[in-house]
Formats: structure tokens, C-alpha cells, sequence
């Protein structure tokens, strides 16, 4: 199914106000947003992939850090934005005559786990994604099992420059979607669908295979071995060794995952960075001293050529 393709053609049913597609819509947004019942040692579906020491702050019930009037009123126009994007989705499933579940209960069998699917139809579920634009400016790896069906058809700029868009899927939502299959009956693998909020990335289909399976109960046992050891905390997260500014500089950089957190001030990870070895007139530089041991596996594994010029 090209769920990115049922979505255009309910968008421009809805905008020529077809009356069956704005009835679609009225039944899905009469359905959002179910209440949810949160036991604080509860473990959920879409905590795979997180970090395990946000996972443990959550479980504690530990106070989120203080936010101003301004970035409060910001997340809630967010997840607005969101629940719009998921609403849409189902809303041109259910007008292709597809839908059969919309926020479906998962069963698990561990203890005290929850999930809740998007969308389900006959064949597969469907999760949607919707994030920031700047998400598709990083090229992520894909995971065994996760391959792309539609979004990723390279196209030409008015300047005649032909660009190919990054994989935009982060590994949590593979996890996520993979963990549906796993625990689901659908003939069909799941599927992800990504969507750009502000609209300016194509939107993109994943289908997440059996090959992701055993990663996820890895995952699920990791979160279980965190909640088991509560109130200690897990280690936070380490920073890594990434190439930056357009292939320009080695740099270390703590987890993107931190700036996001809500327990940033509690957890107080390192988030500076230190420029590693750069790329100057043509050849790369080495600058960090301390540890070039390190600098060195990582320019072995990726860079070649700055491996070259390492003592």
C-alpha cells in the first residue's frame, strides 16, 4: 500500500469539499486523542529507542525542567500539529475504504507493558510520524529489516542540481513499528510513514521486517533490566565522534537525543563540543591531542584519508 499516495488524493477530495472526505475527517477527529492511562512504572512501545536513563527519570516520576509560558504554548502547538498529521493519515486510509482500527490496544506478554497502534487495516498497521524539517538534514542508517518503499526519488533543483533526500527515519521509530509486527497477527509487515510538520520534505514509507525482531527484545530487556534496578540510574549518554559541516570537520558531540529531553537540567550531560581535526585547503588536519587513539579508529572506519595523516 503507497499509504503517501491515499493521502494525496483524501487532501485534494478534502480541499475540493467532497462531502464523504470531510465526513472521513469529522469520524477520525471525533475519535483522537483517546485518554490514556499512565502507571508511572509502566514500560511502552515507543520507549524503544529512548535513552534508558530518560525511561528511568520517567518511571521515577521525577519533576520535568521548568518551561517558560512561551515554550509550553510552542509544544502544545506542536503536538497539535501532530495529532493533525495522524488524523489526516487515518482519515485518507478510512476514505480508501482501509481502515479498520484507529488508536488500537496492544497485547504484550511481559509484564506491564503497553502500546497503542495508530492505524490498522486488514493487512498491516500503520504508524505515523510526524517531525521537525531539520530531522531530514541527517542521512541515519537503516536497520536490518527496514527498507524504503516511497519518498526518496531524487529530484532535479531549478538550478539543475540533483539532490537525493536523507533517510529521515530515526531508529526508535523503526523499533516502534517493528515491535507491532512482532506482537500483531497482520499478514503484512508494519509500516512507517514520516511526514515534514512544516511541510517542506517529501514525506517518506518504511516497512519494517521480521529482521528487526531480536534488536527489539534486546531493546525491551535493556528497559526491563532499568526499571528493575530503579531508583539507580542508568549512565548517560556518552558523546561519540561524528563528521560535521558538510564532510568538513571531525567533531565530538553529545546524543542529539539530550537537547531534547525534558530532564536536561536534572541529568546535566556534557553538551559541548570539540573540534576533532578539520578539513583545510583541501586536506584534513588533525587537532585533539588527548585521546588519538580514538580520533584514529574513528577516521579508520570513516575517513580514510585523514587516517593518512595521523601520527
Amino acid at each position: 500500500m503507497n499509504v503517501l499516495t491515499l493521502v494525496d488524493e483524501f487532501l485534494i477530495a478534502y480541499r475540493d469539499a467532497d462531502t464523504r472526505a470531510i465526513a472521513c475527517w469529522k469520524y477520525i477527529a471525533d475519535q483522537a486523542l483517546p485518554p490514556k492511562e499512565r502507571d508511572p512504572l509502566r514500560l511502552y512501545l515507543s520507549d524503544l529507542g529512548k535513552c534508558p536513563r530518560q525511561v528511568a527519570y520517567r518511571n521515577l516520576e521525577t519533576e520535568k525542567d521548568r518551561r517558560s509560558s512561551q515554550s509550553e504554548s510552542n509544544d502544545r502547538f506542536m503536538f497539535h500539529m501532530a495529532d493533525q498529521v495522524e488524523c489526516t493519515v487515518a482519515a485518507a486510509v478510512l476514505y480508501a475504504d482501509k481502515l479498520e482500527a484507529f488508536q488500537n490496544g496492544v497485547a504484550i506478554d511481559r509484564e506491564n507493558w503497553g502500546g497503542r497502534t495508530d492505524i490498522e487495516t486488514a493487512e498491516e498497521v500503520i504508524e505515523v510520524k510526524s517531525v521537525r524539517s531539520n530531522s531530514f538534514n541527517y542521512d541515519n542508517a537503516l536497520l536490518p529489516g527496514v527498507t524504503l518503499e516511497y519518498g526518496l526519488e531524487p529530484y532535479v533543483k531549478p538550478n539543475g542540481e540533483l539532490v537525493r533526500p536523507n533517510i529521515a527515519i530515526k531508529d526508535a521509530h523503526a523499533y516502534q513499528a517493528g515491535a507491532y509486527g512482532k506482537y500483531g497477527s497482520h499478514p503484512k509487515d508494519p509500516i512507517v510513514v514520516v511526514y515534514d510538520r512544516g511541510g517542506s520534505n517529501t514525506p517518506q514509507q518504511y516497512r519494517i521486517g521480521p529482521e528487526i525482531h531480536p534488536t527489539i527484545d534486546d531493546q525491551m530487556n535493556r528497559l526491563e533490566l532499568v526499571r528493575g534496578y530503579l531508583p539507580t540510574l542508568p549512565n548517560k549518554l556518552p558523546k561519540v565522534l561524528k563528521e560535521r559541516s558538510y564532510g568538513k570537520r571531525v567533531v565530538q558531540e553529545p546524543d542529539w537525543r539530550c537537547s531534547y529531553c525534558d530532564y536536561k537540567v536534572t541529568c546535566s550531560p556534557d553538551l559541548s563540543k570539540s573540534e576533532w581535526a578539520s578539513l583545510e585547503q583541501g586536506s584534513w588536519r588533525w587537532r585533539k591531542k588527548a585521546d588519538i587513539d580514538a580520533l584514529a579508529t574513528f577516521a579508520h572506519e570513516n575517513l580514510p584519508e585523514l587516517s593518512k595523516v595521523l601520527p
